[in-house]
């Protein structure tokens, strides 16, 4: 428990870091406010994905785990339920791979 809080802390400091260097960035037309905007997207959802603490073995499931949590997933949103952590950091975390 001890490592996950350090750990979490680690992410925290390196995301915060991230920020205040993109922060930085003075875009010099339409297309760099564009990719500043896009980078401001993918450190939230990142961000968001450590929040949550994401768990990298989520990413070796096999198809019917998959299958399981999409359906538990939809379930909540049918009934205007907030889903489960898991599922939220690993769709944030997806938010980077496809941003990024």
């Amino acid at each position: 428990m001890r490592n996950q809080m350090s750990q979490s802390l680690d992410n925290q400091t390196t995301i915060k870091g991230l920020a205040r260097r993109i922060a930085a960035i003075n875009p010099r037309d339409h297309t760099g406010v564009v990719l500043l905007g896009l980078m401001a997207g993918v450190l939230y959802s990142l961000n968001r994905a450590a929040e949550l603490d994401f768990d990298d073995a989520r990413m070796k499931r096999s198809i019917g785990e998959e299958k399981i949590e999409i359906q538990q997933t939809l379930g909540s949103i049918e009934h205007s339920h907030v889903p489960a952590n898991p599922w939220l950091a690993g769709f944030y975390l997806g938010r980077v791979n496809t941003n990024a």
